[in-house]
């Protein structure tokens, strides 16, 4: 049958295969997901003066996190993590993450 070895390949693992991946998640990624999160908070909170609340469901739907969990980050957030965007401009956004949109409305 045509693509019956791909399909295999994909989704059928032998009982003797060993995974060749570890489980959960990849610490350095959360690092800069973190990293990124804390400077769109900044981005949202001072530069765009959007309420705590506002900000909080803003990024619960940009990170695909719940609004809890974006409280819980920031909140447990490195003081200095958070300081660290204080002499950011929009340009140093746009520059730093590319992929967001970093228009002020």
């Amino acid at each position: 049958m045509r693509g019956k070895n791909a399909y295999d390949a994909l989704f059928k693992t032998g009982e003797n295969e060993s995974r060749k991946y570890s489980k959960g998640r990849n610490n350095d990624l959360v690092i800069e997901r973190n990293e990124c999160l804390y400077g769109r908070f900044y981005f949202y909170s001072k530069m765009q003066r959007k309420r705590y609340e506002d900000v909080i469901e803003l990024l619960s739907k940009e990170y695909f996190l719940s609004s809890s969990r974006i409280g819980v980050l920031i909140e447990s957030a490195p003081k200095e993590d958070l300081r660290a965007f204080e002499n950011w401009d929009v340009k140093d956004f746009e520059r730093k993450y590319n992929f967001l949109n970093w228009k002020i409305n």
